[in-house]
């Protein structure tokens, strides 16, 4: 299906769109103007670090057992649209099926059976291949597998995933186009999502993201998210039907540059839609459309 067919229908609810207009308005307008996001001292320090739990077992999916929307062996598919600053769809074009660290950056519409415009989330059992490097790992496992318009899948990446009682963070993709949103808002949500409005995030990056497009470092560099919890309402989604989603509106800043995303969460289906601003002024937005078990 056409990706931005797709991402033009995600959600026709009216309260919905109304509140994604203001919330992308105000992201267009203020975003290079967003001041460093401040670590705040909280009452509940929670609101300010990751939760991870504690199981009492010691078997390999001890991080997997509690997962409600993440769940082992569920898939997750993507479609996604990558524009420039300019406005501008690119898509990263493969040279072949075997050579995905191969390819080029066109534009081109629509795109051609070689061109990346998706992807499937996988939930991994256990925490291989992380356990295998650090023995006290302590997150469930995403496998992300890259999409082309006939559907073969390549490439696959493997990334954390923490879903408990107390909140759900994933890392996004970040191969070819996607490869800046390591600098943007992780997809992190707080639970009751009923009553926290407000909560933080920070962590650094290595300079191995560095990019022509955007910046380059050296070192580590530290990135800091504020993350706004703008309710409840309903969605009108083309393939999931109408379903509740809570709006999440994040902040943040690395090396002076600043990004943010909206997020739109589903009790059932997790992270339905994604829409980032990049550092570099590029627009991200990714829209689930189907899930599987």
């Amino acid at each position: 299906m056409n990706i931005k067919y797709i991402i033009g229908i995600a959600f026709l609810a009216a309260g919905l769109l109304s509140c994604q207009s203001n919330t992308n308005n105000e992201t267009t307008s203020h975003a290079r103007n967003i001041p460093p996001p401040k670590i705040q001292p909280l009452q509940d320090p929670s609101l300010k670090r990751l939760a991870i739990e504690n199981p009492s077992d010691t078997t390999d999916d001890r991080y997997n057992k509690d997962n409600k929307v993440y769940r082992v062996g569920r898939s997750f598919y993507f479609n996604f649209e990558y524009k420039n600053k300019a406005g501008e769809a690119l898509w990263a074009k493969v040279k072949d099926y075997t050579h995905f660290d191969q390819y080029e950056i066109v534009g081109q519409s629509p795109p051609a059976n070689n061109y990346i415009t998706g992807f499937r989330a996988v939930v991994q059992p256990g925490r291989k291949p992380f356990s295998d490097l650090d023995a006290n790992f302590n997150k469930s496992v995403l496998a992300y597998e890259y999409l082309m318009p006939n559907g073969v899948f390549d490439k696959v990446a493997l990334t954390p995933l923490v879903e408990n009682g107390k909140n759900v963070w994933m890392v996004p993709p970040r191969d070819f186009l996607l490869k800046v949103l390591e600098l943007s808002p992780y997809p992190y949500i707080k639970f009751p999502l009923n009553t926290i409005k407000k909560w933080y995030y920070q962590r650094t990056v290595s300079d191995k993201w560095g990019d022509d497009r955007w910046m380059h470092w050296k070192g580590r560099a530290n990135a800091r998210y504020t993350y706004y919890n703008k309710g409840r309402r309903l969605a009108k989604h083309p393939k999931l039907g109408e379903i509740p989603v809570y709006l999440i509106h994040a902040v943040g800043s690395i090396k002076g540059k600043t990004t943010s995303a909206d997020f739109y969460f589903s009790e059932t289906y997790g992270f339905v839609q994604m829409d980032y601003l990049n550092v570099d002024s590029s627009r991200i937005s990714m829209v689930l459309f189907k899930a599987e078990q």
